[in-house]
């Protein structure tokens, strides 16, 4: 199951309808009563917005938040991949479907990412999940100061958000990649 929150921001209609998004702490309480029906219903997260029963996950998704490698075809495509001897880069498309039509043969960027996006990506993506990301990729201070809020918790030499901290995720990653 895939349950991620509406986003109501510039230029969607729903925006331009003048709808808004609901209150945090109401957005809060409806992420906190989707983790508990699902988990009633033996349907645990896996990831920050997915829940799926053991051996049911996406291994599509898994890929993104694992920090494997993946490529990314089509307008606003992003992708990630080993050229030149292993080495990791990011590949970005052109994001309007028009312009990437009519430049759809010049329209790639490739960048190579230093160890420090490369971490900061891992810990970005693998803090989404149950999984977490080993304990080396992060500020081991500040994770233990979450730990100690109850955002974040430990787990064979691994890390990964509470229920809490997925709630504040945005926040908790920011103050562990620092």
């Amino acid at each position: 199951m895939s349950l991620y929150q509406l986003a109501i921001e510039p230029p969607s209609v729903f925006y331009k309808q003048g709808l808004e998004p609901i209150a945090e702490d109401e957005a809060a309480n409806l992420y906190e009563l989707t983790d508990e029906m699902m988990r009633a219903a033996g349907i645990p997260w896996y990831e920050i917005s997915n829940y799926a029963r053991k051996g049911a996950q996406s291994r599509h998704n898994l890929t993104y938040w694992r920090y494997g490698e993946y490529i990314g075809i089509g307008p606003s495509a992003h992708g990630r991949v080993r050229l030149k001897g292993g080495e990791l880069y990011a590949t970005e498309q052109v994001r309007a479907p028009f312009n990437w039509l009519k430049a759809k043969d010049k329209n790639a960027e490739v960048v190579l990412l230093t160890a420090e996006e490369k971490r900061e990506e891992q810990v970005l993506m693998g803090l989404r999940t149950k999984e977490g990301v080993d304990l080396s990729l992060v500020n081991t201070i500040k994770a233990r100061e979450y730990a100690e809020e109850g955002l974040l918790a430990f787990e064979n030499g691994r890390v990964y958000p509470t229920l809490a901290g997925r709630l504040v995720l945005d926040t908790v990653i920011e103050g562990v990649t620092g």
